[in-house]
């Protein structure tokens, strides 16, 4: 079984969540701010960015690894999967913004719209398989 498009999307997202983490702990020493968010604003939002990844990665990454584990490696999939991995980039950015913006919409959106339409691909998968 070769799940090379999922394996690449896995790397990829994890650098992005370390990226967001070392970030999160650099904003940490320079305010001296050993939890929570101390009142400061970038921090903040440097939390939601990387909390937003934990929340919704782990969830489109076992959606992809269901599908390509069933249905192969798919020109659908890798788009899929690359649409997701720059909207997350996107949505980072975004909310690394003071304010609601382009990037953080788009990124949402389009985040949105890949787990939605893998989500569907694979229940229609197991669906034809066990019809």
């Amino acid at each position: 079984m070769n799940l090379v498009i999922t394996a690449a999307s896995i790397a990829v997202c994890a650098i992005l969540l370390a990226v967001l983490a070392l970030r999160v702990s650099i904003l940490r020493t320079k305010f001296k701010v050993a939890l929570g968010d101390g009142g400061r604003p970038e921090l903040l939002r440097a939390i939601r960015a990387h909390g937003n990844n934990i929340e919704h990665i782990p969830i489109f990454l076992l959606t992809s690894l269901g599908y390509e584990a069933l249905a192969g490696s798919t020109t659908t999939l890798a788009l899929l999967d690359t649409l997701f991995v720059v909207a997350r980039v996107l949505l980072a950015l975004g909310l690394s913004r003071s304010a609601i913006n382009l990037l953080r919409r788009v990124g949402a959106i389009s985040t949105l719209f890949c787990e939605l339409v893998l989500a569907g691909m694979l229940l229609w998968t197991v669906v034809a398989r066990v019809l």
